[in-house]
């Protein structure tokens, strides 16, 4: 654990890798261990041998330049801001505890915020998909289409899990560690209902039991079968943008931004679509693509006659 107090932990990087395996291991997600672990050594590789001064000799130019190598080395804004928000962390609770006399991490700005260009499928290019999806994938499909749910959510959904009595799938997501007790869409309730039913009888613990423990981000993970499957279907992906890799319109994620945006555009609240597990707070402004006659039935609600 660790004590402000042991000379051990005076280092930037005994400090930085104390605060990773006794704090943060032990108190968030795996996943975002593994982004904080990622973040801190690449931080601890810009620092070189200044890693080893005390604690207190950090200066605001180290996190500058590690926020600089990053986008020498093509990292998106996106990548950046996130390393650097993990890096912060640490600084912050050793000042907190007086071994600082301030977070230097704090000092520098994140990079703005540039829009990702992603869009929602359409009701074609769902349709599509579906046509050309094996059994595993259509269950997929319409597990992220009607509940927003990541990827890694959706291939390890268990059937205890899945209440079919009164339709709702309480699960815990694997990212941000939240709770979420996800009404089924008729469409969803009655696919889930239909597997459950099949023959020979379906593993009684994983719905997806061929996929559960495949990776997605691998070279033959569950993305890029992903990315074959639209390839199948037709579906044309467009190059927004590219760092350390290639960026596109359209993805897995987009299912994301295509369960908030036909929510919204039924007129659910932002409120209501929070609790479904989305985003939070602003974040519901990279998902939502209000489409034109919603937005006209928006304005048209306003009084008439006014401008008379």
């Amino acid at each position: 654990m660790i004590d402000p107090h042991d000379p051990n932990y005076h280092t930037i990087r005994q400090w930085c890798l104390s605060w990773l395996e006794h704090i943060a291991k032990q108190t968030v997600a795996p996943t975002t261990y593994w982004h904080y672990r990622n973040a801190l050594t690449m931080f601890m590789a810009t620092m070189g041998n200044r890693a080893d001064l005390h604690i207190n000799k950090l200066t605001v130019q180290d996190i500058a330049w590690f926020r600089q190598s990053m986008i020498d080395d093509g990292c998106s804004p996106k990548y950046c801001n996130v390393a650097l928000k993990a890096v912060r962390i640490p600084l912050n609770l050793a000042h907190k505890v007086g071994m600082t006399d301030y977070n230097v991490a704090a000092m520098i700005k994140l990079l703005p915020k540039q829009d990702t260009a992603r869009r929602p499928f359409t009701e074609e290019e769902i349709a599509d998909m579906l046509e050309v999806a094996s059994p595993e994938w259509k269950t997929v499909i319409h597990i992220a289409l009607y509940t927003g749910a990541r990827l890694q959510d959706c291939v390890r959904m268990r059937w205890e899990e899945v209440d079919l009595r009164r339709g709702f799938w309480n699960y815990r997501q694997a990212k941000t560690r939240r709770k979420i007790a996800m009404p089924l869409a008729d469409p969803l309730w009655d696919h889930l209902d239909e597997v459950k039913r099949k023959e020979p009888t379906v593993d009684e613990d994983w719905v997806l039991p061929t996929m559960r423990d495949r990776n997605s981000g691998s070279r033959n993970g569950l993305s890029n079968e992903f990315v074959k499957l639209l390839a199948e279907a037709a579906i044309e992906r467009k190059l927004v943008r590219q760092y350390k890799s290639k960026v596109y319109d359209v993805s897995f994620h987009s299912f994301r931004h295509t369960f908030d945006s036909m929510l919204a555009n039924k007129g659910v609240t932002r409120e209501v679509r929070e609790k479904l597990g989305v985003a939070k707070g602003d974040t519901h402004l990279i998902y939502e693509h209000m489409e034109g006659e919603f937005l006209r039935e928006a304005v048209n609600r306003l009084p008439a006659g006014l401008s008379d």
